[in-house]
């Protein structure tokens, strides 16, 4: 099983991203290579909002400037830690949950004080 952090684009296909972001985003148009809308973090009012369709990475280019994977998103979405974040994006595209160990170490998930990375840094991954 691989690995997931944060930043991680998860390995999800284009059809998971599709199912993921229409759950989570329905107001996504396509708009060339990528889908766009207002950003749903700050409530947005113009079409800031980029996901590559693809990989599920996304972009705000406005107000937040924040970006990031699927997990990212559904952590700034419902405040929830990168565990339950990553549960229910498996569970919007149809994956069963991951296995719970009975103890790991205990790890902080995502950049250094547990910000969200901004766009340059999710583009380059």
């Amino acid at each position: 099983m691989s690995s997931l952090s944060a930043q991680s684009a998860g390995d999800f296909s284009p059809s998971e991203v599709s199912t993921y972001y229409a759950a989570r985003v329905p107001k996504l148009q396509q708009r060339g290579h990528e889908w766009r809308c207002a950003c749903p973090i700050h409530n947005g009012t113009h079409d800031s909002f980029s996901v590559n369709a693809e990989t599920g990475l996304w972009c705000c280019h406005s107000q937040c400037g924040r970006g990031g994977s699927m997990f990212d998103l559904e952590m700034a979405l419902t405040l929830a830690e990168f565990p339950a974040a990553a549960n229910e994006v498996r569970r919007i595209v149809g994956r069963p949950a991951l296995r719970q160990v009975d103890r790991e170490p205990e790890l902080k998930w995502g950049l250094p004080g547990g910000r969200i990375g901004t766009c340059g840094s999710a583009s380059r991954r």
